[in-house]
């Protein structure tokens, strides 16, 4: 097909159907880094001071990739090595969570942050951790959950069945972003196709399969 015999209406529809088709891609989990957020990173390419986190952020991740400069302890990410992939940072952060006070933090403060990516967005914490530790405490699975009939609550360490709190010994992430939780009773839950309101749980119990909802 000769893009040059197209008309105007119809090329406006095939970019109107491109952007739609891209905006209709699940949100899905993809990747996760901490990162310390230091006063070299507030200050951008061109020596300008940054007062916005989202900015801050980008810099940061331009440091590291770009630069040279990362800080002894941040660790990388496969998602922001291109300028033109840092570029969506601030809009992807738009679409995900940064809370007002952690953008503060970002601000003000050297605190060490661990980030989920995610297709489209991103969410933001910050580390209660005195160092970067390779598994941080922000994961895309914690929250509570409606699995069919069934409320769970999830953090890193304590599963919620709905009836009792059961610790989690052990964290195995695969390869296809799935996380396997292991139960101090040998049993074992795993999420998978994690996005922000939703993901896929499976228990070695009852071996059921089921799609749950974030609630919070």
């Amino acid at each position: 097909m000769n893009i040059h015999s197209l008309g105007l209406p119809v090329a406006a529809a095939l970019v109107w159907a491109g952007a739609a088709a891209a905006q209709s891609t699940p949100d899905t989990y993809t990747d996760r880094y901490c990162t310390l957020v230091s006063d070299a990173d507030k200050i951008s390419s061109t020596g300008t001071r940054l007062t916005d986190a989202a900015s801050i952020l980008r810099q940061d991740r331009a440091n590291f990739h770009r630069f040279g400069k990362a800080d002894p302890d941040d660790l990388g990410d496969a998602s922001f090595a291109t300028a033109e992939a840092r570029a969506r940072m601030p809009a992807m952060i738009d679409k995900g969570k940064l809370d007002p006070a952690v953008a503060r933090e970002i601000n003000q403060g050297n605190p060490v942050i661990c980030t989920d990516i995610f297709t489209h967005s991103m969410v933001v914490g910050i580390s209660n951790a005195e160092a970067l530790d390779p598994t941080p405490p922000v994961f895309a699975f914690a929250g509570q959950w409606k699995c069919g009939a069934e409320t769970f609550q999830i953090t890193p360490e304590i599963f919620n069945d709905g009836a009792r709190d059961r610790p989690i010994i052990e964290l195995q992430e695969g390869t296809d972003y799935s996380y396997t939780l292991f139960l101090t009773d040998e049993a074992y839950i795993t999420v998978s196709d994690m996005q922000q309101d939703s993901l896929t749980w499976f228990s070695s119990e009852t071996k059921q399969t089921l799609g749950c909802q974030r609630i919070k």
